[in-house]
């Protein structure tokens, strides 16, 4: 799976735009957690609300391959919890030398069309659209119908660190 994220300029806007074109999925919200164990990166996702069928929280550790501004992840470490306080003490136990670095929440709507998901978000105040396929062009194609304003080209949890940390 391929995917892509920009910034866009309005939510309510972009959802004007899938209406017709589009399937809804749900909306889904939760916080991430970054914790930096020896320069990789642990992502703790603990949800407050999903249609996904998932546990409270899930830890993740991806290695992201870059194909111009296409990232596709290869998952070295997915583990779903009861909850946070479980995800944590885990975290504490087998990667001992993790530290916080920051966290941030997240609230989105998910929509289809074809096999791509679209995952349309407000990350703290900052629009985004997150495209998923196993195609490129369908990818241009949605990026292009929904007019996204800047493809990000490094990862959120990045993303996210500069923004909290500017001075870093």
């Amino acid at each position: 799976m391929m995917e892509l994220r920009a910034t866009i300029d309005n939510v309510e806007n972009v959802k004007k735009i899938l209406k017709d074109k589009a399937k809804y999925n749900g909306s889904y919200a939760y916080k991430d957690v970054i914790f930096n164990n020896s320069g990789e990166i642990l992502k703790l996702r603990v949800y407050y609300e999903n249609n996904w069928g998932t546990k409270g929280a899930l830890l993740t550790n991806k290695e992201q391959i870059w194909q111009g501004n296409v990232k596709k992840d290869i998952v070295k470490l997915k583990m779903h919890f009861n909850n946070f306080e479980n995800a944590e003490k885990y975290i504490k136990k087998e990667f001992p030398k993790a530290e916080k670095t920051h966290e941030y929440n997240k609230k989105g709507w998910e929509y289809q069309i074809g096999n791509a998901k679209i995952f349309l978000e407000d990350v703290e105040g900052i629009n985004m659209v997150e495209i998923e396929s196993e195609n490129k062009s369908e990818i241009y194609s949605i990026l292009n119908l929904i007019k996204a304003e800047k493809i990000m080209t490094e990862s959120m949890a990045e993303f996210m660190r500069k923004i909290k940390h500017p001075n870093e």
